[in-house]
This record gives C-alpha cells, structure tokens and sequence, in this order.
C-alpha cells in the first residue's frame, strides 16, 4: 500500500479532529463577552455565533494559503517530502490544541499552525541537505526565518497595544456612564453605541467580507480610498437607527451591540482562521494530486505549489457545519471560555489560578505606584472618579436562574469594539497578530478600570493572565519543537513512525477528554459551593453546614494520614497528604466566600449572625492553616530521615488519633445532618480530650529529662499535642457558632 495515500486518508481524518480542537479553542475569541455579561439566553448567544462561523466560511474566498505563506518553499520539496511535512503539522496541531484545551488555557491557532509548519519545514530541510549536498548554509533557500521573526514581533505589539487601548477605552466609558448607567445611557448612549457599532462593521468589512465580491472592484477602491468617510457614513446611520430604537422601544441597544459583535468576530475567525485547521490537509491533496498526475509521482517537482490552493465549496460548508456542532456540543470549548470570564468576571470567590512571586510583585508594584500618583491628583478629582467607579448602589440584573453575570453590558460592548477596532487597524496596515491574544488582553485589560481585580483577587488574576501569556509562547517552542520530532519520526520510522505518532494521538485525545471530565466535575462542584440561589434562610445555612461538615471530615481523615505516615515512616503517603492539605486550602476559600455570601444575600434582623459567620470563616482558615503546617513538619521530619518514634510515643499518638476521630465524628455528623441534639456528648468528649492533653505535655517532658526521646522527636511530638489541642478547639468553636446561628434563622 503506497504510504502517502495513508498519509492523505490521515490528513482528512485530521482535518475533522483539528477543526473541533481548533474551534474549542477560538470560540473565546468570539464567545466569552456574550456569555459572561449574559446578553442573552446561551442558546441565542450560540446561534447567533454559529450563524457568523457558517456566514465566515462561505466568504473565506475558499483559499487555503498554508503552503504558500512563506515559511517554506514548497518547489525545493518533493511531493512525499511535503507529505511529511503537513501531516507533521497536523499530528502537532492537535496534540498542542487539545492539550491547552484540557486545561482551559486559550492560544493562538495560527501560531500554532505557523511554527509547526516551521518546525516540520525546517526538520525536513536538514534531512534534505543531509541526503543531497550537506552545506546547510542552503537552509535560507528552503526557509523564510523573516517572517516567523515578524511574527514573534507581531505578538508581542499586539499584547501591548491590546492592553493600552482596552484600559484607555473602558476607563473613559466608565467615566462618562458610571456603573449605574441605564439613564445615562438613554440619554446619550447612541452616540458612543454608534462608534461602537462602526467598528464592528469597519471589522466586518475589511477582516470577515476581504475576499467577497462586495469587497471587490470600484466598491473596494472606494473604500481603500475613502475610509474617513465610509466610517462618517457608518457612524450617522447607526446614530440614528440607535436613537430611533431608543426613542420607540425599550430593546436593550447594549444587547444588540454585543450580539453584532459576537456576531462579526465569529464571521471573521470561521473566513480567516479555517486555514489553521484544514489548509494543510487540503495543500496535502493538492499535492497529491499534482504528482499523480504526472509520469514519476515521488520525483516531479512542486513549483506549481506557489499557486493558489482552492478550496471546493462543499468543502467549507462540510467545515462550518463541523465548527458550529463543536460550538454546541464541545465541552472543553465553554471550559476554555469560562477560564478567560471567570479571570474578567466583577465579583470575587473560588479562583482558578495558584499565585506566584511574578503575579505578586506585579501586583504589590502597581498598587506602590498607583498610591504615588492619587497623591499628586487635586482631592475633588479623586472624590469625583471615585463616585464614577462606585460599585456598593449597583445591582446586576440576574437571568432568570437568578445568576449574576461576570460582567456588565457596558464592558462586553467595549471588549468586542476595541477588539474588532484593534484588528481592523492592523489588518489595514497589513500587520500579522492574533485574535486570541487582542480579544484576550482588551478583555483583561477592561476589567481593570472595573475594579475587578480588587486586592483580594489581584494576585490570582494576574497569576492567570501570567500564565496565558506564557502559554502563548509555549505554543511557539512546543510547535517548532514538537513538529521536528514528529517529523523525523515518521521520516525515518516510516510506517512504524506515522502508525506509532497516530496512536500517541489517539491515546492522548482519550486521555485527555477523562482527564478534562474529571476536571470539569471538581471545578463544578466548587462553583457549585459559591452558588447560594436558595430562596430559604434555612435552606441556604443548612447547605453550607453540609459543606463545613464534609471539610472537617476531609481534615480529620488528613491529619490522621498525615500522623500514620510519621508513624510508619511513609514518604509516599506523607506527600499525598500534604498534597491534599493544599487542596484544603482552597476548599476554605469557597466555603468562606459561601458564609460571606450568604449574609449579604438574606437580610438578618440581627447583626449576631453577620458576627457569628465572620467567626465560623476565621475559624475554618486556621484549621486550613494548622492542618498544612502539621502535615509539612510530619513530612519534613521522616523527608530528613530524623530517628523514628518511640514504641511510647508510638501508642500516644495512635490513642490520640483514636479519640480525635471519635470526637470529631460527632461533630461531621451533628452539622451534616443539621441537628445539634447530641451538643451535651460533644461537650463532654471535647473537654474530656483537651484535659488529657495537660498530662501528655508532662509526659513528654518527663520523657525528654530521661533522655528517652532526642530534641528534634520531643519537639515533633509536643508540636503534635499542640496541633490535636488546637484542632479540637477550633472544630468544637465551629460547631458551637454553628448551633447558635440555626437559632438566629
């Protein structure tokens, strides 16, 4: 069996899997500023997208450019050799996407696609020169490193000029609407909306309609040559039809701006970014068919590769039919969504991302020179700006499940026109970016002035927005990188190579999609945790005493772990012990945000509840606190290879253990079930436990005077009376708010 036909059925096969991980990925170009300022019903939101992606593909003109965009030169290949090469690509493509997908982080298609065809080219170009005349000073003929230089350049202009306008413009737009904005919006909203919309349609016209007929001829001269007035144009005609819906109605125009917007980006990425996804399948054809069409198949030249490569019709309809089912049906799509709103979104509570010293130097050094400047600005300014960017009067309208939106219609409208804006200008001066990275930062940028990342957030969203960025030029290393390897592999390996990289990615797909549906059910049980949506007082603090019970439970079964491990000696479980202690941490953060919440949901007759709450959440952080530190000395100690305990002590801590469980068993069962009738017995078992523990310190002591323990285990052990003490207070002060705050219901 002649191995490129393989190649060609693996190529269309991967064309279909790259279209669905490729589309996962984008959809937040196009999606997040609809979903997160709730414009709409999620189902009109996606059919108003799928209708731009099916409108985009059928306008793309049908020109799959991958082969000819100057990475590499296709005539100095032959046509097995480009074979390698595309579905090197592809093979990179999807393992690159998927996995960024798996973790809810967006990228750049086109970067990927670009340096992996980079990568490929270039691994195939030194296999090429190795076989023929050796002198690598040829690699310049074979490859275009300009334009992947440019590129790079490219990425970083667009972070910056991203993040400068989406600052300036929300800024501004708060400034002049406040976020208390619907009569100032009646007022004079159709003005701003009109420049908001003519962006949109200038994007329309010069990125999403480039390659149709109506942007062809005297109208695309015209256009070229008049473009402060056609923007004139635009702008008096969406003034007035904006008035006139404003006058005449009571349609919601913010709406109708984000939709246009989700609208335009969606058509725009489905004409210009479908190229990532099946440009090199369709150039693989090409290719293909060329050389069978001539005499000696493996050894025509591919100079007629430089030509345009069209796509059939049917062809990109079957594409836009597969990216809109992705659009409905991908689940990592929304997770990679949901990473880029919930980073934007107004309100705090569970947080996705870890903090790191980068994130928090960033933070504490913009807060420095923030603080500097608000001295120099007069008092009455700041008292002004101040009373613009007051949040405490503003009350989200909330859909009909009662959710409030990450943002408002206000920042959503903004994000789409800067972003359509943006990508317009540079697409006008012919210079290459990302539609990720602009839609990306503009929106992260806007959330700024917002005050969304307020200091308690702050640390967590950059850590985030950190994390992005660098992902984006991962994607770059990881492509180059990754499309080199896999090409020499199926170069050399030959049939075991293209089978071998086919499982890889078919396991790693399957993997990948457990691996993501375990993730995805951790992070909805913990948004779950935030939701507070019970109409019942009772309802609400019986649920979140359910969570504090479920959380002292995960803390007993830890610490006894934790102390068994220090017994045994066990490295291996003390590390997952430690492991899990992290993972309470942040488990308090919810269950606090939950508290916090739940005050400021119901309104109390009594300020007791509020003060009763305020301790329950003092108290769980430090047992979350305590826990860590115990099971980090515990590891430490045995990680050091520190003498084991003694047979005494050995028996101490197991008994300690023993009614530690008893006691705190009692206490899960008494706030899971809600019912504090057993408060006598849990009373006894705690004053019974903690007056045991003034003879253990003796003990010790008495042990430590007969040198019967050595310094470093007599300071572990007393550490770990200590730690049972305290653990036991704090359990039981939890317990003790909670029975009184059932009262206060």
């Amino acid at each position: 069996m002649d191995i490129n036909l393989v190649i060609l059925v693996i190529l269309i096969l991967l064309a279909i899997v790259d279209l669905t991980v490729g589309v996962a990925n984008d959809a937040v170009n196009f999606l997040n500023s609809a979903i997160g300022a709730n414009a709409a019903k999620l189902k009109t939101i996606m059919i108003v997208a799928a209708i731009g992606v099916i409108v985009g593909v059928m306008v793309s003109g049908g020109m799959m450019e991958v082969a000819r965009k100057g990475i590499f030169n296709p005539e100095f290949f032959l046509m097995p050799e480009l074979m390698v090469i595309f579905v090197s690509v592809m093979f990179l493509d999807i393992l690159l996407l998927d996995t960024f997908n798996t973790f809810g982080l967006p990228t750049s298609t086109t970067v990927s696609i670009v340096f992996g065809l980079f990568g490929s080219g270039m691994a195939m170009t030194l296999i090429k020169i190795g076989n023929t005349t050796g002198n690598y000073s040829e690699i310049a003929n074979y490859m275009n490193v300009n334009m992947v230089l440019t590129i790079i350049g490219a990425i970083l202009l667009s972070i910056v000029m991203a993040f400068v306008f989406g600052l300036f413009v929300q800024y501004l737009t708060r400034l002049l609407f406040s976020f208390d904005f619907e009569k100032r919006f009646r007022r004079y909203g159709a003005f701003w909306g009109a420049i908001a919309l003519t962006s949109i349609s200038m994007f329309v016209m010069m990125k999403g309609a480039k390659n149709t007929e109506f942007m062809k001829g005297d109208f695309k001269v015209f256009f070229q040559d008049n473009m402060g007035l056609v923007f004139l144009y635009l702008y008096a005609f969406w003034t007035v039809l904006l008035l006139i819906i404003q006058k005449f109605t009571k349609f919601n125009v913010l709406k109708l701006i984000v939709l246009i917007g989700t609208f335009a980006l969606a058509m725009a990425f489905a004409a210009n970014d479908l190229v990532n996804f099946i440009g090199a399948p369709i150039a693989g054809l090409n290719a293909y068919q060329i050389a069978n069409a001539t005499d000696n198949p493996l050894t025509t030249s591919m100079v007629s590769m430089q030509g345009k490569l069209p796509a059939d019709t049917w062809v990109l309809l079957f594409s836009g039919l597969v990216m809109v089912a992705t659009l409905f049906l991908s689940k990592k799509a929304r997770s990679v969504a949901t990473t880029t709103i919930s980073l934007g979104r107004q309100d705090e509570g569970y947080e996705r991302f870890e903090s790191n010293a980068m994130a928090r130097a960033l933070v504490r050094m913009t807060y420095g020179v923030f603080s500097e400047i608000k001295k120099l600005i007069p008092p009455p300014i700041v008292r002004f700006v101040n009373s613009r960017f007051d949040t405490t009067k503003f009350k989200p309208v909330l859909d009909e499940k009662g959710n409030a939106p990450a943002f408002d219609l206000l920042r959503a409208a903004v994000i789409l026109f800067v972003s359509a804006g943006l990508i317009s200008i540079a697409t006008y001066f012919k210079l290459p970016l990302s539609t990720t990275y602009v839609t990306f930062i503009v929106a992260m940028a806007a959330a700024l002035p917002d005050k969304a990342w307020g200091r308690d957030s702050a640390v967590y969203r950059v850590s985030g927005v950190l994390t992005v960025i660098g992902g984006w030029f991962i994607t770059a290393l990881f492509a180059t990188m990754g499309a080199m390897i896999i090409c020499f592999t199926i170069y050399y390996g030959e049939w075991i190579g293209l089978l071998g990289i086919f499982a890889l990615t078919a396991i790693t797909i399957y993997r990948s999609a457990n691996y993501h549906k375990e993730k995805e059910e951790k992070h909805r049980a913990a948004d779950e945790k935030q939701r507070k949506e019970e109409g019942s007082k009772e309802f609400a603090n019986k649920k979140v005493m359910g969570d504090v019970s479920i959380f002292l439970k995960d803390v007993t079964t830890i610490f006894a772990k934790s102390n068994n491990g220090l017994i045994g000696e066990d490295l291996k479980n003390l590390r997952k012990a430690k492991k899990k202690a992290n993972e309470i941490e942040k488990e308090v953060v919810v269950l606090n945000s939950n508290f916090i919440r739940l005050v400021n949901k119901f309104e109390y007759e009594e300020t007791e509840f509020a003060n009763l709450a305020i301790r329950i959440t003092i108290s769980l952080q430090d047992i979350s606190d305590k826990l860590y530190h115990s099971v980090s000395q515990n590891y430490k100690y045995v990680n050091n290879n520190h003498k084991p305990l003694t047979e005494d002590e050995i028996e101490l801590l197991v008994e300690l253990n023993s009614k530690y469980e008893e006691y705190t068993s009692l206490v899960v069962k008494s706030l899971s079930e809600y019912n504090f009738e057993n408060y006598e017995t849990i009373k006894r078992l705690y004053s019974e436990f903690n007056s045991s523990t003034s003879e253990l310190y003796r003990n010790q002591l008495k042990r430590i005077k007969k040198q019967k323990s050595t310094v470093r285990r007599s300071i572990i052990m007393l550490n770990l009376i200590s730690d049972f003490e305290i653990q036991s207070d704090l359990s039981f002060k939890v317990f003790e708010f909670a029975k009184i705050s059932r009262s206060h219901i």
